[in-house]
């Protein structure tokens, strides 16, 4: 009997930290912005995150706003999804010069977005920075 209820007592637990740290990562769910960009450059990530997924679209201005990487309609050009246990996620991302099958690692760290290039898309032209720390817009 002991045994049992303690099983019981272990399943809610397990149910209720995975559920929370779901919960969790919506509330990254927004608009971000490289904070620390040269000044020629621009790059904002506009994210959603629900049930362990994620799909976002990003801005990238380059060369002083000579190349423009971005789409004003609401086109998502990221997606990927989160392991239950984990703050990262590997994603897959276009530009909209383009290139495809890029793939990049999005970690959500104190309160910040870290992005980070782990493959170039291939195809077309891109201008999101390899590595960048974003700051909720």
């Amino acid at each position: 009997m002991r045994i049992r209820f303690l099983g019981w007592l272990l399943f809610i637990f397990c149910t209720s930290t995975i559920a929370s740290s779901g919960s969790n990562l919506s509330r990254y769910s927004g608009n971000w912005n490289w904070s620390d960009a040269p000044s020629d450059r621009t790059f904002s990530l506009k994210l959603t995150i629900k049930n362990f997924v994620l799909t976002a679209q990003y801005c990238a201005v380059a060369k002083n706003g000579q190349k423009i990487d971005c789409d004003d309609e609401d086109n998502p050009n990221i997606n990927g999804h989160f392991e239950r246990t984990k703050s990262e996620a590997l994603v897959n991302f276009s530009s909209f010069f383009d290139a495809h099958d890029g793939v990049a690692r999005i970690e959500l760290r104190n309160n910040h977005v870290i992005w980070h290039v782990i493959k170039n898309p291939v195809g077309g032209d891109f201008y999101a920075p390899k590595d960048a720390v974003l700051n909720r817009n």
